[in-house]
């Protein structure tokens, strides 16, 4: 392992980290709260409009991190960092995570 791919390893996936706990956590703040009596085809929008403002927030942290990484003129590789973004993100929403598997659950019953 190159020290160059060791240093963007470590650049990426602490900014990621660091960025997706604060507008994960922000983002699951502005939707509703997860309600296990609401009409499914609501959580189903929900959790449509959830997942397209992740997708756009995802995309301005990477910007962000590169403005970040060329400002500091770093010349390091990125390696696997989308996946540490990901995961923390989602993770980071816990209403989102229950809205989907309540939506879930009621597909496989309905089977």
């Amino acid at each position: 392992m190159t020290k160059q791919l060791l240093q963007g390893i470590v650049f990426y996936s602490v900014s990621y980290i660091i960025l997706s706990l604060l507008f994960g956590a922000t983002i699951d703040t502005f939707f509703p709260k997860f309600n296990k009596s609401k009409n499914k085809g609501l959580i189903l929008c929900e959790i449509i409009l959830q997942t397209i403002t992740i997708i756009l927030v995802s995309y301005f942290i990477v910007l962000l991190t590169e403005v970040v990484r060329k400002s500091m003129n770093l010349k390091i590789l990125s390696y696997g960092s989308p996946h540490i973004l990901g995961l923390v993100f989602i993770a980071t929403q816990d209403n989102y995570i229950k809205k989907i598997d309540q939506l879930q659950r009621s597909i496989l019953q309905s089977i």
